[in-house]
């Protein structure tokens, strides 16, 4: 039972991370689709280039920028205790 428990989980995390990337990258073209570099952006952040997706923002403006610096980070989610 606790083999099934740990398979579910993982699996479970792994949709969760699937998810919310979907997310951000809808989040990302919607708030940077006419942003310079946007393109090469998104494939950077999803080459998991973290330096080259870092030089590529550089430029956009700081609170949009901020926030997807955030965002970016590996394994940036955390489910919650209960769920």
């Amino acid at each position: 039972m606790k083999r099934i428990n740990t398979d579910t989980s993982k699996r479970d995390k792994a949709e969760v991370h699937t998810a919310l990337s979907r997310l951000r990258f809808s989040v990302m073209a919607a708030m940077t689709g006419d942003f310079p570099q946007h393109e090469e952006a998104l494939r950077a952040l999803y080459a998991g280039n973290q330096d080259r997706f870092h030089q590529l923002i550089s430029d956009w403006a700081p609170d949009i920028r901020d926030q997807f610096k955030i965002l970016s980070k590996k394994n940036r989610y955390e489910l919650h205790p209960n769920c």
